[in-house]
């Protein structure tokens, strides 16, 4: 399983300025840097643009980034962008951790878009708060 960390420390290094931006395409970025990042740690290449295009709602909130004003408060961001990463490897995949990307969940529970956002907010708000 793959720490939530190491997945945003890959982004932070490929990607140094994505924690000041607000832009989709910037946001879509970073979480297809992400889903890359798992893919590659369960052993399978693929390229970031062929993510994008097999991907057009990640990293956003909402399928048409309804919620685009949530996406000015840092830690929402991050949230967004792990969420959709580990969830779509998941759910096309069948591994890594599923939307409950900050901790082990039982499989029936790595497909649960709701119980990841529960969780995966503390995670993300843990980390602006104290690792950052």
């Amino acid at each position: 399983m793959t720490d939530p960390t190491l997945v945003i420390e890959y982004i932070a290094r490929h990607f140094p300025i994505a924690k000041d931006v607000f832009d989709v395409h910037s946001r879509q970025l970073c979480s297809a840097l992400a889903y890359q990042f798992l893919l590659r740690q369960n052993g399978v290449d693929k390229q970031v643009g062929q993510i994008l295009a097999d991907e057009p709602y990640i990293g956003l909130l909402g399928q048409e980034d309804e919620f685009e004003a949530f996406h000015t408060i840092r830690f929402l961001r991050l949230h967004a962008i792990l969420h959709d990463a580990f969830g779509r490897v998941y759910n096309k995949y069948g591994f890594d951790r599923g939307y409950t990307y900050c901790f082990d969940a039982p499989p029936c529970l790595k497909k649960s878009p709701f119980l990841g956002h529960i969780t995966g907010f503390w995670f993300c708000l843990h980390h602006k708060l104290f690792k950052e």
